[in-house]
């Protein structure tokens, strides 16, 4: 940092400990984290995005541990991931985003809206309604709904992905939606019906046309890219660009997380006649 500032590395340090101190935060904590409160606390500008692609959740995961954690044993502990891991995932994730340091990956991770999704903390499943799922079916769904894959879920809780798999089939009859239903279907009767609130994005909704409202409720109301396409008086051909456009237009990357983004921003509730 001080070869890119200019100034000596003393005084460096000592900015970066005075920066603590005017966000109350201990003498232990990493200048990820630094970054971090500061652009949460808006006394410096989000990054541009400069065309960067979208995280998967595993790596949105390990942005937000870097910048909620002081140290590298505390993200592992926080991943449930060895250290060695940690390291891999980080190394490459900063080829992809071409990012400096960890610093530099967490700002970018507040430009692709990491810090602005609900909470990713594997300990934090999206809450279900008590008494309509046991506990293992409520926090597996949970988790899914938060992105996780079946093998993540399965080493988090301790189970089998067969049991993960199972826990989700059972889900599914008791939300009424037939087996085979898309996990991004089921999460979106999981808040259509009230069963779960939607978690909460700081984010503002992006602008929304009459079409991409339309697009994004077949999305979540179907599982086949065919009946998608279908709904929408399109080709499955022609349904592929379009689905990736929005998703892009919501910053995510998968229909899932279009769905969970899509309720947060109460667009079930919009009118199709939206254009903007």
């Amino acid at each position: 940092m001080a070869a890119r500032t200019g100034l000596p590395a003393l005084r460096v340090n000592t900015l970066v400990q005075q920066l603590r101190e005017r966000l109350r935060l201990p003498d232990s904590a990493s200048r990820a984290m630094l970054v971090h409160q500061l652009l949460a606390q808006r006394y410096i500008p989000v990054p541009a995005r400069d065309g960067r692609p979208a995280l998967i959740p595993t790596e949105a995961r390990l942005v937000r541990a870097w910048g909620e954690h002081a140290a590298r044993l505390a993200v592992a502990d926080a991943l449930t991931m060895p250290p060695g891991e940690v390291d891999l995932w980080t190394r490459t994730l900063l080829r992809k985003l071409r990012a400096r340091s960890t610093p530099h990956l967490v700002a970018l991770g507040h430009a692709l809206g990491v810090f602005a999704s609900p909470s990713l903390g594997a300990n934090e499943p999206l809450p279900v309604r008590p008494g309509l799922l046991s506990p293992a079916r409520a926090t597996a769904l949970g988790l899914a709904a938060r992105g996780m894959g079946r093998e993540e879920i399965a080493s988090l809780l301790h189970v089998s992905p067969e049991t993960v798999t199972h826990h989700l089939k059972a889900s599914r009859a008791a939300l009424g939606c037939p087996p085979g239903t898309a996990l991004h279907v089921l999460v979106h009767t999981l808040f259509a019906t009230g069963a779960a609130t939607p978690p909460t994005i700081a984010a503002p909704a992006p602008p929304l046309t009459a079409a991409q409202l339309h697009l994004w409720r077949a999305i979540a109301t179907n599982s086949l890219s065919s009946d998608i396409a279908r709904a929408v008086g399109t080709t499955p051909q022609a349904l592929r660009p379009a689905v990736g456009r929005l998703t892009a237009h919501a910053g995510t990357d998968s229909a899932l997380g279009l769905v969970v983004r899509g309720h947060a921003w109460n667009w079930w509730d919009w009118k199709e006649t939206t254009t903007t």
